[in-house]
């Protein structure tokens, strides 16, 4: 039989009201944190649209780049440059074009 007059460590007394709301606020801080951290992490490793895009023709393939608008163009295992950021694109003078027609003459008078 054990007596209690005897221990050598002294009992832990019991928190009182307001060490337990210190200690909830605290928790209740740090989870917030946490989970602002989680949630700015997703936000930030989400995934994003495609970089590139390309479709072929006929003698080769067309490349551009979504982020930059950077097009490249590779016929025959040569590759170029066709547009860079920023740039328009001429008319291609090797397509035939109709001529523009005269308006109509209105009817002559009589």
């Amino acid at each position: 039989m054990v007596d209690e007059r005897h221990e050598t460590e002294p009992r832990e007394r019991e928190p009182n009201l307001n060490e337990i709301l210190d200690l909830a606020m605290r928790r209740m801080a740090a989870a917030l944190v946490i989970a602002g951290g989680v949630i700015g992490l997703a936000i930030y490793a989400r995934p994003g649209p495609a970089r590139f895009d390309a479709f072929a023709t006929p003698t080769g393939i067309v490349r551009i780049d979504t982020r930059n608008g950077k097009m490249i163009a590779c016929e025959a295992g040569r590759c170029m440059t066709v547009l860079e950021r920023h740039q328009k694109l001429a008319p291609n003078p090797n397509v035939l074009r109709k001529p523009a027609t005269a308006p109509a003459l209105p009817a002559p008078k009589q």
